[in-house]
């Protein structure tokens, strides 16, 4: 992924953060931050990206769940 410099030369924060489950299910969160965000605590984003990764998978667990317990008819 090529990422946009700013007018200074420096490119954006990024922080990813994957979860797999036993099914193969794969979950990636990226969070940008761009340079031009006066954000000091940018490692913060990572912790972000975790907890979403983990919640986008508990809730695609939820779904699948529901949907295979569903009345066929």
């Amino acid at each position: 992924m090529e990422l946009e410099r700013d007018e200074y030369g420096r490119t954006p924060w990024v922080h990813e953060a994957t979860i797999t489950d036993p099914t193969g299910l794969h979950v990636q969160v990226s969070v940008v931050i761009p340079p031009a965000a006066d954000w000091d605590e940018s490692t913060e984003s990572l912790e972000i990206a975790q907890m979403q990764a983990v919640a986008a998978m508990k809730h695609i667990r939820k779904i699948r769940k529901e949907r295979q317990e569903r009345c066929p008819f």
